[in-house]
């Protein structure tokens, strides 16, 4: 399996009691190693200096505390929240420790903000398995971007499921596949199948959304706008 079935037809609801809502949790990997995350620092608290003063969350990435995570998938979907901004554009970026992997784009934002989803396309080469790769999102305030552009950085690890957990995973997306990502500590397919839950039926499946990132120390932004970023054909990769 590559991952996340993206592509399958999100299962027909089932009565759902609050306990099930609330029972979708995370359990890190025991022998996840923590990597360097540390970046460029970013000017203005996250914010763009022409939006002028801002209250509530700055750009923030839709991580655990450490920042780092687990997919089963080749080409993943990672999520970040943006305040509302007069920037119109923002660069998705993917590479590993040694830049042999390179993967940027552009990307356009709303001028609300909310939560957008980033996803490696097709034409993006595949992540290995076994491998770290840096994530990063550049909130470009002026064109070209300024390097201490307000930005946010995370860490994603390609990995295999056991087969005890894969003979466990519904075929369709699903709460109860939310439910086996989390306690098999895969993060981002987590979070994937969730957003795809809350866009599909918003009205059943949003308390479990925001249940899930507010046990995970993302409260503040927990119940922002869930919207799919759209990007143009201007990646560089290699």
């Amino acid at each position: 399996m590559a991952g996340l079935p993206t592509q399958a037809q999100v299962s027909a609801p089932n009565p759902l009691s609050e306990k099930t809502v609330a029972s979708i949790t995370f359990e890190p990997p025991d022998n996840q190693t923590l990597e360097d995350s540390a970046g460029g620092a970013s000017r203005s608290g996250g914010f763009c200096p022409q939006d002028g003063m801002m209250e509530g969350p700055s750009v923030t990435p839709i991580l655990p505390e450490t920042k780092q995570g687990l997919t089963l998938s080749d080409r993943p979907t990672v999520f970040a929240y943006i305040p509302p901004t007069s920037a119109a554009q923002g660069y998705f970026i993917v590479k590993d420790k040694t830049e042999d992997y390179y993967y940027q784009t552009q990307v356009e934002i709303p001028s609300d903000g909310g939560i957008i989803s980033l996803t490696l396309p097709p034409e993006a080469s595949p992540l290995e398995t076994g491998k770290t790769y840096q994530w990063s999102f550049v909130l470009a305030c002026e064109n070209p971007p300024r390097a201490d552009s307000p930005r946010v950085e995370g860490w994603i690890t390609r990995t295999e499921a056991s087969a005890t957990a894969m003979g466990q995973l519904p075929p369709e997306v699903s709460l109860e596949a939310a439910s086996q990502y989390g306690k098999e500590g895969i993060w981002y397919d987590t979070l994937s199948t969730l957003a795809e839950l809350r866009r599909s039926q918003p009205d059943r499946y949003t308390a479990a959304w925001d249940n899930f990132l507010s046990e995970n120390g993302l409260e503040a932004i927990a119940n922002q706008p869930l919207i799919q970023s759209i990007a143009p054909p201007s990646a560089i990769g290699h």
